[in-house]
């Protein structure tokens, strides 16, 4: 009889079906590595897989919503999610359960709608995008391709994986210690991380010796990934470019929230309070007319240009107090702001925008005797 702790892998004598998720991951990675947890199982065998999962003894953990656990759920490095959760928070629960660490970025999986997908036919959304809806329990599944998208994610993967490679060539040139050799590809892999999932970095057991691969495997797959995602809706509408639309409206009131409203310089704060939740949504309510004006005078005064960019250039311009005390107690005050550089001056004339004169000095009026 096997241990608690154990999987049995044996077909049955007396039944020929396709093995389980389990039984196909024991068959590739050992009984030791892989466990399940399941409300049918003992008591007993779900706290060992629990324990196992938690001090790194288990490479695959096959679980259903029986495995609920905080923030000691130990080092996850992916989740997996079969079939669709039906609600958004909970696959972004179970997905928050990779990565549990302070620096560490959750990734996830989810895979049940591959096969519906790939018997729709793509349609054009707009010009260099192209999706794929899929009606389903009320909702609609929007899978989208954008070719410039697929470009930049290339591209940055590219740039990433040849650093990494040369980096990787150097070290393996370099005479050095265990832990700084540790050290030194801890680094490398917190620059690129994207293509350090794409090569395989084995280190010896002793001594600072290592090898190192191209995983072709899973290049393929991250190029058939680069510019693609999955987006959810409660909208019927069948329009692929109506969806879009809304899509990127939605991502613009998303980007207010985020980031936008600190361009304002005012963060309301003690938020559970109704009226500062009001106040929270004027100013990113603010911040999103801010850009979109910003937006709508650089579409027709300087093309290619984004609100984004051109708020960096502003940012240089900067208005300082100098001031000067006098021999009588009293002091000058001079208002002054920064000359701008001759790119900013070209793109305030572009804009039809001019800066405000130098006001002039002010002095303060003797202070009493005392």
């Amino acid at each position: 009889m096997p241990t608690p702790s154990r999987l049995e892998a044996r077909p049955s004598p007396t039944a020929r079906r396709p093995p389980t998720s389990t039984g196909i991951l024991v068959l590739k990675l050992g009984e030791d590595a892989v466990a399940a947890h399941h409300g049918s199982l003992s008591k007993e065998r779900r706290l060992d897989a629990e324990d196992r999962l938690k001090h790194g003894r288990l490479r695959a953990l096959v679980a259903t919503a029986s495995l609920e656990l905080g923030i000691d759920i130990g080092h996850v490095d992916l989740v997996c999610q079969i079939g669709s959760p039906r609600r958004i928070a909970t696959l972004l629960q179970r997905v928050g359960r990779a990565g549990h660490t302070i620096h560490g970025t959750p990734k996830g999986r989810l895979s049940r709608l591959e096969k519906d997908l790939v018997a729709k036919p793509w349609q054009e959304a707009r010009d260099g995008v192209q999706v794929k809806l899929l009606p389903q329990d009320g909702e609609v599944y929007v899978f989208a391709e954008s070719r410039d998208r697929v470009a930049k994610e290339r591209a940055m993967r590219r740039r990433q994986l040849k650093w990494l490679w040369a980096r990787l060539k150097q070290l393996s040139a370099m005479k050095l210690a265990r832990e700084e050799l540790l050290m030194k590809l801890g680094a490398a892999r917190a620059k690129a991380p994207t293509a350090w999932r794409l090569i395989e970095v084995k280190v010896a057991a002793r001594g600072a010796d290592f090898s190192y691969r191209l995983d072709r495997d899973k290049l393929r797959k991250a190029r058939r990934r680069e510019g693609r995602y999955l987006l959810r809706t409660n909208l019927s509408e069948e329009d692929p470019a109506k969806l879009w639309t809304y899509y990127l409206q939605l991502v613009a009131v998303e980007e207010a929230f985020k980031n936008l409203k600190g361009d304002l310089a005012v963060r309301p704060i003690f938020h559970q309070r109704e009226a500062r939740i009001e106040a929270h949504i004027f100013i990113a309510f603010l911040a999103y007319c801010l850009h979109i004006t910003l937006k709508r005078r650089l579409d027709a005064l300087a093309p290619g240009l984004t609100p984004r960019s051109v708020l960096e250039k502003f940012s240089a311009v900067q208005m300082i107090d100098v001031i000067v005390p006098t021999t009588d107690g009293r002091e000058l005050q001079l208002t002054r702001t920064t000359e701008p550089e001759p790119d900013l001056k070209l793109l305030l004339s572009k804009l039809k925008l001019e800066l405000p004169a130098q006001p002039p000095p002010r002095i303060t009026v003797a202070a009493p005797p005392v």
